[in-house]
């Protein structure tokens, strides 16, 4: 990792014109620059860049594979990002399971409030089911076109495009006063949902290639558990607090907008084994199976999803403290044994 300063003069502040500076360090070098020099260029392996008049300068290395320089120009700031070399694989694993464990808060803080949604509505609880139906339907009007969008753009863009498309919904879902604002924002849900799903997984066999094929995968499922966990833990405290949800959820959004900033940059850039396709294809036989027993365990995993805090707080009668303490139960038990199944599988074998 070199980046190399050329200027006007023999030195720039502290540092030589031509030198090269190389160090695993997050600081790099650090100068200011007086009145009247210009800083010609930086110059990396991939490119140069040319700068006029800066006050400070800065070059700082988010260590290897990647540099980052980043200029100030009075008020001003321009940031260039290149890349010097190839991202190691845990660094791609660390980001997409970043990204596994942003989805699961996005799902799990609205399952969380779906008791205080419905309470705040008046919705009973056929009326309840029907309105939840929206978010398959979301899904499921997006399932086909999903696959289509990873091969075409590759799951990098519709990774990023739909996690925005996730937070805008559930922000709606927080703030939204009735049934016709609410039933939008809910299928608007299920189409971000299932973008995400679909890249999001293609970004986690991509990193799975990078392990030759070492059974990884379930660890990125068990940090989508894990944040649902988080998000179940935090949703009883807003409950408790008597935190509106459309406040909660505008905090998930700023939280999960950092985190996507932080982790962009290191997801995997290339896909493996995609190809352009059509839209839809005729499913195998041994795909029908894997679907069959997917459906099962969703009825499952779905019911506990919308209905553990409806349970906790209509049946069980549950103070409002504690209405979301059998899905956060649920999500604990299921992030752990998706961080089994990994070990499980390598020793049993996937099938």
């Amino acid at each position: 990792n070199i980046i190399t300063a050329l200027a006007s003069t023999a030195t720039v502040g502290n540092i030589q014109v031509g030198t090269e500076l190389v160090d695993a360090g997050v600081i790099k070098a650090q100068t200011k620059v007086r009145s009247g020099v210009k800083l010609a260029r930086v110059v990396t392996s991939t490119g140069a860049w040319t700068l006029e008049k800066p006050i400070f300068v800065i070059i700082l290395g988010l260590g290897p594979p990647r540099e980052r320089a980043v200029w100030w120009h009075g008020y001003g700031m321009i940031s260039v990002n290149s890349s010097t070399g190839q991202i190691s694989r845990k660094t791609h694993r660390l980001a997409v399971g970043a990204l596994f464990f942003l989805l699961g808060l996005c799902f799990a803080s609205w399952a969380s409030r779906i008791p205080s949604v419905q309470q705040t509505m008046g919705i009973s609880e056929a009326g309840l089911g029907g309105v939840l139906l929206a978010i398959p339907l979301g899904q499921l009007l997006t399932l086909p076109l999903a696959g289509w969008l990873v091969a075409r753009e590759g799951s990098r863009k519709v990774v990023l495009g739909g996690v925005v498309l996730y937070i805008v919904a559930l922000v709606g879902l927080g703030w939204a006063a009735n049934l016709y604002q609410l039933l939008p924002c809910l299928v608007l849900f299920g189409v971000g949902g299932n973008l995400t799903n679909i890249a999001v997984n293609t970004q986690a066999v991509g990193v799975e290639r990078l392990f030759k094929h070492k059974p990884i995968m379930a660890s990125f499922h068990g940090l989508w558990s894990l944040a649902g966990f988080a998000a179940a833990a935090v949703g009883t405290f807003m409950i408790g607090h008597a935190v509106p949800p459309g406040v909660h959820f505008l905090l998930i959004a700023a939280f999960i907008i950092a985190g996507l900033v932080v982790s962009a940059g290191y997801t995997v850039p290339q896909d493996h084994g995609v190809d352009d396709q059509p839209i839809f294809v005729k499913p195998d036989k041994e795909l029908l199976g894997l679907g069959a027993i997917a459906f099962c365990a969703l009825i499952c995993e779905g019911a506990m999803f919308d209905w553990s805090g409806v349970y906790f707080k209509k049946v069980i009668q549950a103070d409002k403290d504690w209405v979301g303490a059998g899905y956060t139960a649920f999500m604990s038990t299921m992030a752990l044994g998706r961080f089994g199944a990994d070990w499980l599988a390598g020793r049993l074998g996937a099938r």
